[in-house]
């Protein structure tokens, strides 16, 4: 009987089932061959990240050194908007812009400050128009009352009670209120202010004579009637209570012909500094029947 010899693994065997590959005995597995190259990877990688680091910076560096240093984006013109003439030109002076400097290093808060020195300004808002001008957006304030001191030119106030410039004559459309000093506290100027904006329009138009006192207290004349306003506190109450006594019959804006009558009409006061109780003086005689 004829012995069949065993045969072997074969080398294709052992390429399968081994895991080895072909090439003999020092063949690498392809599993440490993929190990090593990611290994490679992940140490050239923070070389990477650094090179797009030193870009980044070298990129800004230059955007910093192109708008902030260099000579090719820098002031050459100053524009202002919302105002002309002498004021306009006045605020081109306090905002003193040099030419030749950088638009980017341009202090906009500080240049606000000096423009705003000009108390005629209320409010300016500062751009930049690349390459090369300023712009200057200004809001001049309004007058909302005359203000007069007694041996001084005549000034004019804001809304917000801030004495900002001199006139030859009193706007058209605001009154006009006597103040004891030039020092006049912006609170009790929004007072006057608030208590002419709530009397009625029609009213109104007979206000003359307002004045503010040392204690703060307001007076003024309605035609013929004098009218004690007393503190700035509750305009609207106030207005209310003179339009309901202006109703009576006794009380009277115009003096009649009758000179003695047109006296008795002069001294009709009507005290409204607590308006829940109003004072009305110098009414004439009730004539007894």
């Amino acid at each position: 009987m004829r012995l069949l010899r065993r045969r072997g693994p074969t080398r294709r065997g052992l390429t399968r089932r081994g895991g080895t590959r072909r090439g003999g005995k020092g063949a690498t597995p392809s599993s440490h061959r993929r190990f090593q190259q990611r290994a490679t990877r992940v140490r050239r990688r923070p070389w990477k990240v650094a090179a797009l680091v030193a870009l980044f910076l070298a990129v800004l560096g230059g955007v910093v050194f192109l708008f902030g240093w260099s000579r090719a984006f820098v002031v050459q013109e100053v524009v202002v908007q919302g105002v002309e003439g002498e004021l306009a030109e006045s605020v081109r002076a306090h905002a003193s812009v040099p030419h030749g400097r950088p638009l980017a290093r341009v202090d906009a808060g500080a240049l606000t400050e000096r423009v705003q020195q000009d108390l005629r300004v209320a409010q300016v808002e500062v751009g930049r128009s690349w390459p090369s001008t300023i712009t200057l957006e200004v809001v001049a304030r309004e007058p909302a009352i005359a203000v007069v001191v007694p041996g001084e030119p005549m000034r004019v106030a804001d809304a917000q009670g801030i004495v900002y410039d001199e006139v030859a004559k009193k706007p058209r459309g605001i009154s006009q209120l006597r103040v004891p000093s030039a020092d006049a506290e912006p609170t009790r100027l929004r007072g006057a202010i608030a208590m002419r904006e709530s009397i009625p329009e029609d009213l109104r138009a007979q206000m003359h004579g307002m004045r503010l006192l040392t204690t703060g207290n307001m007076q003024f004349r309605l035609g013929e009637v004098s009218v004690v306003w007393g503190p700035p506190e509750q305009p609207t109450l106030k207005s209310r209570v003179l339009q309901a006594l202006l109703l009576q019959d006794s009380i009277q804006l115009e003096p009649e012909d009758d000179e003695g009558a047109q006296e008795v009409r002069q001294r009709v006061t009507i005290d409204l500094s607590v308006p829940e109780t109003p004072v009305v003086k110098g009414l004439p005689p009730v004539p007894e029947e």
